[in-house]
């Protein structure tokens, strides 16, 4: 069962990356807002301004996607949490390959070395590159040449602060 602890290391690095993208992205702001939206929705008059109404329903289709995603992230970490309790508890080796399978479908292209917040951005750091991005998750700024940085510091204004174990490098 030595598969089961590299899996619970594994789901627990996953869980904690989709919990701080989840405080990144305000997520109980992001529930609100979808709560007073659909408020908005439910009153008579909204439907008479055409525009607003289109403007309204898509940034509400928009945010439901998010938080979808996000709930379904975690959702499926549960799962595979209650599968590698019974395979350990059956000593079931099918189980253990499916909690791979499962692990294998969290949809993370890149694990997540670092995120940082502030203000109206968020910079998310993989081995692959930095990526900034605005309140409305809009791509402000994306870097390849990440060097050695383990760590990103976004700053108010958007530019991002690459940092290794001796230096700091501005992205802007």
């Amino acid at each position: 069962m030595i598969e089961l602890e590299q899996y619970a290391q594994d789901i627990n690095g996953i869980r904690k990356s989709i919990l701080a993208a989840g405080e990144a992205l305000h997520i109980d702001h992001m529930r609100e807002q979808i709560d007073e939206l659909t408020e908005e929705m439910n009153q008579p008059e909204f439907w008479n301004d055409t525009e607003r109404s289109t403007r309204v329903n898509q940034k509400l289709g928009h945010l439901k996607n998010k938080l979808e995603h996000y709930e379904k992230l975690l959702g499926t970490a549960d799962d595979i949490d209650t599968m590698m309790e019974l395979a350990k508890e059956e000593n079931d080796e099918d189980m253990v390959l499916e909690v791979g399978t499962e692990l294998a479908s969290l949809d993370f292209d890149e694990p997540i070395q670092d995120i940082s917040a502030n203000g109206a951005y968020l910079a998310v750091l993989t081995a692959k590159g930095l990526q900034v991005y605005d309140s409305r998750l809009h791509l402000c700024l994306s870097e390849n040449n990440i060097g050695y940085a383990t760590r990103v510091c976004v700053q108010r204004d958007g530019a991002a602060l690459l940092i290794d174990g001796s230096s700091a490098r501005r992205i802007s």
